[in-house]
């Protein structure tokens, strides 16, 4: 049975519409299993800026999730901030954290999901009662580090989005880490192989932390979309997968896919997991996949109105693609190189309105370059 990780709105109304997914799907071999998500504000942070996260108390965490396990779902506490500037090694601040270990122990979380291999370390001591698992955003490309965190008592890997179409890896993860549960990240919409990324988690984790109160401003998700516009194959390079192709994951031995888009709507989340609960979807890839981080980007540039939506990836079109990808090793990892594969799909697949795309660029670009102004006139 494939398990299906995602996030959380916070409504109870989400719990009921899930709930009936499940109930319409029964017989495909796969369910809503698992729900996740965090406070906006924490001692440790997280994988988002508190701007982007649902705006949830701690009373009201408490009483979803036990209304989610009430319901039959398992909740995932995401405490997976890449950085907590050296904080964890203040004794009164440590403290802190392990009360927040204690706290998602106390209202009923079944896992912990964490970057840091501190946090890790931290959990396995003081809360072995919950589940380890370990983020996308630890970026575990070797099965080294995989062996690592399983023998610190980590049961479940969230691959890196830079290797979910490595397939050739993940069937290496199943057989060297046997014991150790894969989880795919379905829905990234972020630049493969993002030269911001570690700055980016660095910079949101500092932003969802209650500590002195850390400007944030959007920099990594402006460029990063932005090196897409500038190249929009990269949108068909990107880390995710269509919910007809969630059969190679199976195939290769992943056990659990996990959707993206916190903050997103209750009737959002409803729909993607409908998606990917019946294994089939013809639309547009990027109402799934880059809408959320699209209008996160039009918000930080400061633009006004709606953004302008310049590209659009058919999934009708990508029958065969992740197949590419599953029976051959094209080493992605190394680079593109001479490949153009990708390319030729999506000569195929890709439709862009040239002058929605020109206005969103000017639009991004011109909010990266306020970020860099020295403010000597």
């Amino acid at each position: 049975m494939m398990r299906i990780v995602m996030p959380t709105s916070f409504e109870d109304v989400l719990l009921e519409q899930l709930q009936q997914a499940n109930e319409d799907a029964r017989g495909r071999a796969i369910q809503v299993a698992e729900l996740y998500g965090s406070l906006p504000v924490s001692p440790t942070g997280c994988g988002r800026p508190r701007q982007s996260l649902p705006q949830v108390e701690r009373a009201a965490f408490a009483r979803h999730v036990a209304a989610a396990r009430a319901r039959g779902f398992g909740f995932n506490c995401l405490l997976n901030s890449s950085c907590t500037g050296n904080r964890e090694f203040d004794l009164a601040e440590r403290r802190r954290f392990i009360d927040e270990l204690f706290f998602a122990r106390d209202v009923g979380c079944t896992a912990l999901v964490l970057a840091s291999p501190y946090l890790i370390d931290l959990a396995a001591r003081h809360a072995p009662e919950l589940r380890i698992h370990v983020s996308s955003v630890a970026f575990t490309r070797s099965t080294r580090e995989a062996l690592h965190y399983r023998r610190r008592g980590a049961a479940r890997l969230i691959l890196d989005p830079d290797t979910i179409r490595d397939f050739a890896f993940i069937r290496r993860l199943r057989r060297e880490c046997p014991d150790l549960e894969l989880e795919a990240l379905c829905n990234h919409p972020c630049l493969l192989h993002c030269p911001y990324e570690t700055y980016c988690y660095n910079s949101v984790s500092h932003a969802s932390a209650d500590a002195a109160p850390a400007r944030y401003e959007a920099f990594s998700l402006l460029n990063c979309n932005l090196d897409k516009l500038a190249s929009p194959v990269e949108f068909v390079k990107g880390s995710w997968f269509r919910p007809q192709d969630v059969r190679h994951y199976e195939e290769a031995g992943v056990c659990a896919i996990k959707i993206a888009g916190r903050g997103r709507s209750s009737d959002w989340l409803a729909r993607c997991a409908q998606a990917y609960l019946a294994r089939a979807f013809d639309g547009d890839m990027m109402d799934l996949v880059w809408d959320a981080q699209l209008a996160a980007a039009w918000r930080a540039s400061g633009a006004a109105g709606p953004p302008p939506r310049p590209v659009r990836v058919a999934a009708s079109a990508l029958d065969g693609f992740v197949e590419h990808f599953a029976r051959h090793d094209p080493g992605c990892a190394r680079g593109c190189g001479a490949c153009r594969f990708c390319d030729g799909v999506a000569a195929k697949a890709l439709d862009v309105d040239e002058e929605g795309r020109a206005r969103l660029q000017a639009a991004l670009g011109r909010a990266t370059a306020r970020l860099l102004e020295g403010g000597d006139g």
